[in-house]
């Protein structure tokens, strides 16, 4: 597994200090201050190449747990065949129109060993981890130039385009450093208030493929007005699934 962290230079001693711990791959600065977004997209092309299993992407405001490499590595390998994209952050008040989703999954879980909630989109870019040649293709999107949407969103667009999922790992294995935002201005226009931490944070001795659906707002009445996420990715190319030993 490679590891790319992301960072601001408002954060620099944080970024390094997580990038030697986690002995990252690549730290992508945002040094033109061209924002999160651009940022992703430099770990993508950097890591699209990676001969290893797996990418792992952290950004600089993650908090990881004890052994969290390790933990990664082996929820990674129980990772279920139904979810192309692994989250290790599952958090409270971001998306809001999320939160009852997420609690209801999280409060019925059908046993103690279930350890991942499957769902549609990617809720959270804090900490996620994908094939490599999925991020090749993500590197490709060229409807993403003048796109205004937080990396999350953007990301789920594609999966909604392919019908690819993410698998959330439960517990949360990293937690969300709950501090003063470094984007000024959101595109939103929905200022990022305190509260901003995972459900459930902790590790397991074991991992396995068990898992529960995270069901969607609309799927529990909850009436959300989105744009059309499949209009601008008709052309881009589409994933194909490749077999590891």
């Amino acid at each position: 597994m490679d590891v790319a962290v992301i960072a601001h230079p408002r954060r620099k001693d944080r970024a390094n200090r997580l990038a030697e711990a986690l002995r990252a791959d690549a730290v992508c600065w945002d040094n033109n201050l061209k924002g999160a977004e651009f940022n992703h997209a430099q770990a993508w092309n950097y890591l699209k190449d990676s001969s290893a299993d797996y990418a792992l992407i952290v950004e600089d405001d993650m908090v990881p747990t004890e052994d969290f490499i390790d933990q990664a590595r082996h929820a990674l390998a129980h990772l279920p065949k139904t979810a192309s994209i692994a989250s290790f952050y599952l958090g409270r008040m971001r998306p809001p129109h999320w939160q009852p989703s997420i609690a209801r999954a999280l409060t019925t879980l059908p046993t103690a060993d279930t350890c991942w909630l499957i769902g549609k989109p990617l809720l959270s870019a804090t900490a996620y981890a994908m094939r490599p040649e999925h991020l090749g293709l993500l590197a490709q999107v060229r409807t993403f130039r003048g796109d205004t949407r937080p990396v999350d969103e953007r990301i789920s667009a594609w999966m909604h385009r392919f019908k690819l999922k993410a698998a959330y790992s439960v517990p949360s294995i990293i937690e969300h450093a709950d501090i003063e935002p470094v984007i000024a201005k959101r595109t939103d226009d929905d200022p990022r208030l305190p509260g901003r931490t995972a459900w459930r944070v902790g590790t397991r001795t074991d991992w396995n493929r068990r898992s529960h659906p995270l069901k969607s707002p609309e799927q529990l009445g909850i009436k959300v007005i989105k744009p059309n996420l499949t209009e601008k990715f008709k052309k881009q190319p589409k994933p194909r699934k490749k077999t590891h030993a």
